[in-house]
């Protein structure tokens, strides 16, 4: 009984590492659940008062860093630590390629490069060529 509680706990802790977000991850839900709440209230003066706000930004942050900390930043994906949600934020990465490299990871450990995302079930050389500029293993 005890071991079959404890099997039990232990496949929903795995389940909720799964899901767990990042804080970039949840801003940028926040974020976008507020742009289409401004959008819903205020109807295109909100588009125009949102444009002119993020046109600001980005030349803000042009000018505090370069493009490509900004796209680091921004685009890449962490093969080796990234939830289910970041994964399937990619093109081509579904919640089954998800849960795949997630399951490769914890049979194999740490992917050492970006090209042993080939080695995960149902990623090919294609569709390896379309994210290798989109993930990371660092």
């Amino acid at each position: 009984m005890d071991n079959t509680e404890n099997n039990k706990q232990k496949e929903t802790e795995e389940k909720k590492e799964n899901y767990k977000i990042s804080d970039k991850t949840a801003i940028r839900l926040l974020i976008g659940f507020i742009v289409v709440l401004l959008i819903y209230i205020l109807g295109q003066q909100a588009i125009d008062i949102i444009g002119t706000k993020l046109l600001e930004e980005i030349t803000i942050q042009e000018e505090t860093a370069t493009s490509e900390e900004l796209s680091e930043e921004i685009i890449k994906i962490n093969i080796n630590s990234d939830n289910i949600y970041e994964l399937t934020s990619l093109k081509g990465i579904g919640q089954s390629k998800a849960q795949a490299i997630i399951e490769y990871r914890k049979e194999n450990g740490d992917f050492i490069s970006v090209d042993e995302l080939k080695n995960v079930p149902g990623i090919g050389d294609t569709l390896y060529e379309e994210l290798k500029d989109f993930i990371t293993v660092e």
